[in-house]
Order: structure tokens, then C-alpha cells, then sequence
């Protein structure tokens, strides 16, 4: 029996994403490969060496972490189905993990991201609107990948979105967004479901590689692709403005779907930076 499969399976059910799925998937797929034979069979002292080996190799502290989570949770899935008596991962250090202020795009750079926008042909009218969803909104790339027609209240000016674990939210549409969505609306091959999908494909839903793709692209052409700006900096970027605008925590914590407002307060020393850069040039 394929347990990885078997427990990929119990993560859908629980509506995990569809990115999450696919990262522990590839996760312990990698972790199997090393080990050489099944994961399953595994033993401690021979998971804290594949890690060990991570670390060495210079992989991030962020994404050790993520690898421990799906080792975790697999052999968590394997007690409970009686596939092994011992958790392997009982003992495990988490990994430091450096914390480091969000990358965003600074006024300048948003204004020529947003110029550089158009809406000449289908695929420019597809590119703005998933632009524009992610920095207007905050949203997660894989939150706008399953978004469809149907969770658009255009006339409300507001969205629904699923984040993660299909928890709901309802965002605000502003008037630059609402200008792309039905831009992109008034082209869209089918005009009901998927709310971004594929020319090419039968009209496919758009995958989050397709999206990131894109959006590395659009960030390319716009000659911000040098400091590794992709769909989560836009994210950052959203965050960061709301701060720098005083918008209070608990409402950002609100529009960004976290759980905990401790991940959202990270965006907070953001501020701190411009408020000191403001009292020297005004004491200078």
C-alpha cells in the first residue's frame, strides 16, 4: 500500500490546498528517495541525518520546517492506522529560522507595476486582473487560483475567498480592481466557473505554477524581477501599505485570512524603518 498516497488523500479530505498537497507530497516523496525504501519503515536516527543533510546543503530554516511538518504529520497518520507502533519524529528539533522582515514593493515600484498593465488582448486582460486580485486584496496565490466567477459580488464590491482550510472571508473590491475583473469578465472563454484559466487548454483552471509563472513574468517585463519579487511579495506589499496607512492589526490580521495575529504583527516593523527615516530628515 501506498501510505504517502493514503495520507495525501486524508489531507484533501480535510481541505487542505491544492499548493500544500503538492509541497508534502514532493516532501516525502524526496524523504522516501533517500531513505530508499519505504517511509514508513524509517527510523529516527535515520530521519535526523536526511535532515541533518538538508541543512548542510544550505536549504532555508523556513523550508526544513515545512519537510519536519509533513514528516510529522505522516507518521502521525501512520500510528493512528496502526502502520507503525513508534513515532519516528517524536524528538525532532525544529530548525532556527532567521526572522527577516518582509520583501514588498515600495510606492515607486507599485505605480510601475500598475502602468505597466494593460488590457489589449485576452492574456493581458487575464494578466492585470490576477495582478491587481493579488495586491489590492492580499490574497494567497493559491486563494486566487481557486477562485471562481460565482465569488464575485461585483455589484457589492466584495469577493469570497477560501484560504486555508477552506476558511471563508469576504474582501473588498476596490475601484481599480473592480475595473480589471470586469475587464477580464467581459473576454472569459466560459463566464462561469474558474475565474482564471487557460486560453489554451480547454479552458482549464490555471495551476499555481501557471500563476506564479505569470505573475514572475508580468514582474520581469516590469523590471522588478531583480530583488525576487513574486506573488507573495505582493502580499507583503498589501500588508505593508495597510501598516504604513495605520489600518490597526486585527483588521489586516482580518483581510489576510491568518489565524494568529502574532503572524500578522510581523508587518508592523515594517513601520518602523520610514517613521525613523521621517524624524531625521525633519531633525537634519
Amino acid at each position: 500500500m501506498d501510505y504517502i498516497a493514503d495520507y495525501l488523500d486524508r489531507l484533501k479530505l480535510k481541505n487542505f490546498s491544492a499548493h500544500t498537497l503538492r509541497c508534502y507530497g514532493l516532501d516525502l516523496r524526496q524523504a522516501q528517495q533517500s531513505l530508499g525504501r519505504p517511509l514508513h519503515e524509517a527510523t529516527h536516527q535515520e530521519l535526523e541525518v536526511y535532515l541533518a543533510g538538508l541543512a548542510r546543503k544550505g536549504i532555508k530554516g523556513t523550508t526544513v520546517r515545512r519537510k519536519q511538518a509533513s514528516l510529522r504529520g505522516f507518521f502521525n497518520h501512520c500510528l493512528r492506522a496502526r502502520v507503525v507502533t513508534i513515532d519516528p519524529t517524536g524528538n525532532f528539533e525544529p530548525p532556527k529560522v532567521e526572522e527577516r522582515l518582509p520583501i514588498y514593493l515600495n510606492a515607486a515600484q507599485v505605480q510601475t507595476l500598475l502602468e505597466s498593465l494593460n488590457t489589449r488582448t485576452p492574456v493581458d486582460c487575464r494578466e492585470a486582473a490576477m495582478v491587481k486580485c493579488l495586491y489590492y486584496t492580499g490574497m494567497r496565490a493559491g486563494e486566487l487560483v481557486g477562485l471562481d466567477i460565482e465569488d464575485l459580488f461585483l455589484d457589492d464590491r466584495e469577493m469570497r475567498v477560501f484560504g486555508k482550510g477552506r476558511r471563508e472571508r469576504m474582501l473588498p473590491i476596490s475601484e481599480a480592481l473592480h475595473q480589471a475583473l470586469v475587464a477580464w469578465i467581459a473576454i472569459h472563454p466560459v463566464g462561469r466557473g474558474a475565474l482564471f484559466v487557460s486560453l489554451h487548454t480547454h479552458n482549464r483552471r490555471l495551476s499555481y505554477d501557471s500563476v506564479y509563472k505569470t505573475v514572475k513574468a508580468v514582474l520581469q517585463r516590469a523590471g522588478l524581477g531583480h530583488r525576487h519579487f513574486s506573488c507573495h511579495k505582493l502580499r507583503h506589499t498589501f500588508a505593508t501599505r495597510l501598516i504604513n496607512r495605520k489600518v490597526s492589526i486585527d483588521k489586516i490580521q482580518k483581510l489576510l485570512g491568518h489565524r494568529r495575529i502574532d503572524t500578522t504583527t510581523i508587518y508592523a516593523h515594517t513601520e518602523l524603518g520610514s517613521d525613523l527615516r521621517s524624524a531625521l530628515e525633519s531633525a537634519l
